[in-house]
């Protein structure tokens, strides 16, 4: 006799049949209340989807129905997602918290990398001079922890801001390390990755350092700096990202996936912009379009221009004209689309 949907359960759990089995393959037929509403999720797509692949399929215990929602959960979980910019769930869940194991599963960065062409990526030039540097010598550091006045200023002559006019530049020229924010950000990737490090008030080279140096091995080193760039965006605690809006960095990585796989070599703010929302909805419901876009620049064109895998802008000469920069599209470089590869 067919059990009623209040009558307990005939596999013996003691729950009611609608609350346990109700449903040849455990699964109730009923609509779910989403569906009812009118108004379906990924949720409901799940279920359904569950329920079409079991099929007539009756499991005899829990155990056996929780193994088959464990297998399936292992290969949804695993599927790429058009929304996720091809990436799957799993991928997504790994990029936010290893993001290290998410650079060696998703990214490669292929080689050989000339001397010539570490000149049109910032972070780098600003780290190969400054291992040079620090190969004939260490470095003094301040009491605050930041690199002596006069060598900051040095390391900003020679590789900073050398897009902007002689104008801009003099502007830019801060009085110490701390008043130029990539200054600090490239020295901390350099001794993020090991390949300097700061002792005794002082700024030395690492044998790591100084074997990259001699082999000028510049693949190893935009791949290891490239990881600590990701690490160093996504801790908003330092200071080197006060300036930030809350959260921007932790997207960091997806970000350049979406411009990775863009169809054009023109990227469009408002392109990435909807990417982001269509990608995390409830994310950014606080945020207006203004908003989002200073995010956008924050978590996907900053760190990619330092990469080298957007091309810079250069600030304009009017104070006036600050409001509108970045704000429009910015180009890709064929140093990114060259040597900045995505295995999925």
């Amino acid at each position: 006799m067919k059990a009623g949907r209040n009558d307990p359960c005939p596999c013996g759990s003691g729950k009611k049949y609608k609350n346990c089995c109700l449903g040849k393959n455990g699964f109730s037929n009923e609509p779910t209340a989403m569906e009812m509403r009118g108004t379906p999720n990924l949720a409901t797509d799940a279920l359904n989807d569950m329920r079409r692949i079991a099929g007539n399929r009756e499991f005899k215990s829990a155990e056996e129905l929780q193994a088959f929602l464990d297998s399936y959960m292992a290969i949804r979980n695993s599927q790429p997602i058009a929304d996720f910019a091809g990436l799957s769930p799993e991928d997504i869940h790994i990029m936010f918290t290893d993001r290290r194991k998410a650079v060696e599963r998703l990214v490669t960065i292929t080689g050989p990398i000339t001397t010539e062409e570490t000149r049109d990526v910032p972070i780098l030039r600003a780290a190969i001079s400054l291992l040079r540097e620090l190969a004939r010598g260490p470095i003094r550091m301040t009491a605050s922890g930041y690199l002596a006045p006069e060598a900051a200023g040095r390391w900003f002559d020679e590789d900073f801001a050398l897009e902007e006019s002689p104008r801009v530049r003099e502007i830019l020229r801060p009085k110490s390390e701390s008043g130029y924010i990539p200054l600090v950000r490239f020295r901390l990737c350099v001794c993020l990755a090991g390949f300097a490090e700061a002792k005794s008030k002082q700024l030395r080279v690492t044998e790591k350092g100084r074997a990259i140096l001699s082999r000028e091995d510049w693949q190893t080193l935009y791949r290891e700096l490239f990881a600590a760039m990701i690490d160093l965006y996504n801790d908003t605690d330092n200071p080197v990202n006060d300036r930030m809006m809350d959260g921007a960095g932790e997207w960091t990585l997806f970000a350049l996936r979406l411009i990775a796989k863009s169809e054009n070599d023109t990227i469009f703010i408002d392109d990435l912009r909807t990417a982001y929302r269509r990608a995390f909805p409830q994310s950014f419901d606080d945020l207006d379009d203004d908003g989002l876009s200073y995010f956008v620049f924050a978590d996907a064109i900053l760190p990619a221009r330092e990469l080298g895998i957007l091309a810079h802008n250069p600030l304009p000469e009017r104070v006036e004209d600050f409001d509108t920069i970045d704000r429009v599209r910015v180009a890709r470089t064929e140093f990114g689309k060259q040597h900045v590869m995505w295995r999925k």
